[in-house]
């Protein structure tokens, strides 16, 4: 518990090189973290410091496993903020990963799976989307 603190602490407080290689390893281990009770957190913080490039490593580590993460209980926080906080290119990333999977409708029916689906939506609404008759969401 007290370690995610430690590394996000060494995140914020690290420069250049120690900075890049902590960076490197929470980026290698991105779906183990995500997952981990305490891991998310550091995950998330990465994600609150907006470095696209970081950002977009993420996301290719991420990628491929956003269905599963997304019914998991702690890394759906992280594919929450991803969808919510990040740019625009990054959520729609994502999200096109989550609708394009054919299992998606099991999105809807789990507990952790169904926040990640609502976030979605108000992401969707924020940006002016609009369904197939043109009404916003």
């Amino acid at each position: 518990k007290s370690g995610c603190c430690v590394i996000q602490s060494c995140v914020e407080s690290a420069g250049g090189e120690l900075r890049d290689c902590i960076i490197t390893k929470i980026l290698t281990n991105a779906v183990q973290l995500s997952e981990d009770q305490y891991g998310n957190y550091v995950v998330q913080h990465l994600l609150g410091l907006k470095l696209p490039r970081v950002t977009y490593i993420l996301i290719d580590r991420l990628q491929g496993n956003f269905l599963t993460i997304s019914c998991n209980k702690y890394a759906s926080k992280v594919v929450e903020k991803i969808i919510l906080d990040s740019r625009e290119e990054h959520s729609t990333r994502t999200i096109t990963e989550l609708l394009s999977n054919p299992s998606d409708s099991m999105l809807l029916m789990d507990p952790y799976g169904n926040f990640v689906i609502q976030s979605s939506l108000q992401r969707a609404k924020r940006a002016g989307a609009r369904d197939d008759n043109g009404n916003p969401f």
